[in-house]
C-alpha cells in the first residue's frame, strides 16, 4: 500500500470503496453518491466529504441532524462518531480514507480514532504512534 495513492473508487462517485464498503453502499454504484439514507439533508457523497454517517441523521448525538448542525462533528458530544461509525472530524478523516485501501484497514484506523477520542473524553492521555 503506497500513502500517495488515493483509495480505490470504482465507480468514480468520489467516495472510497472502503468507505462505501464500510457503510453498506454500493461501491460500482455511482448513483449512490447522490442518495440521503438518513434523511438528514446530506448526500451520501456530502456525508463522505463531512466525515459524517451516512447512516445516522446525527452523527454526533447532539441533538442536530447533520443537514442543520454547523458542527456535525463535534468531539464533545460524539459517542462512537467516527468516520467509520459516525464522524471523527475533518482533516484526520481524510488522512484516513488515503491511509487505508482495504475495508479492514479503514475499520481498525477508524477503531483506534474511536478509542483516542474516547480515552480524552474521559481524561486519558495516549502517546505513541501507528505504522501501516
Amino acid at each position: 500500500m503506497s500513502l500517495n495513492q488515493p483509495p480505490a473508487d470504482s465507480d468514480g462517485d468520489g467516495m472510497p470503496d472502503c468507505w462505501e464498503t464500510g457503510h453498506m453502499l454500493d461501491a460500482d454504484d455511482p448513483a449512490d453518491a447522490s442518495l440521503d439514507r438518513d434523511n438528514d439533508g446530506l448526500t451520501n457523497l456530502q456525508e463522505y466529504e463531512l466525515c459524517t454517517h451516512p447512516g445516522r441523521a446525527d452523527s454526533d448525538y447532539d441533538g442536530i441532524d447533520d443537514g442543520e448542525d454547523p458542527f456535525p462533528i463535534n468531539e464533545d458530544y460524539a459517542d462512537g462518531g467516527g468516520t467509520g461509525a459516525g464522524g471523527a472530524g475533518g482533516a484526520g478523516c481524510a488522512a484516513r480514507e488515503s491511509a487505508a485501501s482495504q475495508p479492514w484497514e479503514y475499520a481498525l484506523l477508524t477503531l483506534l480514532v474511536l478509542v483516542g477520542q474516547s480515552a480524552r473524553r474521559r481524561g486519558y492521555s495516549l502517546r505513541g504512534t501507528v505504522s501501516i
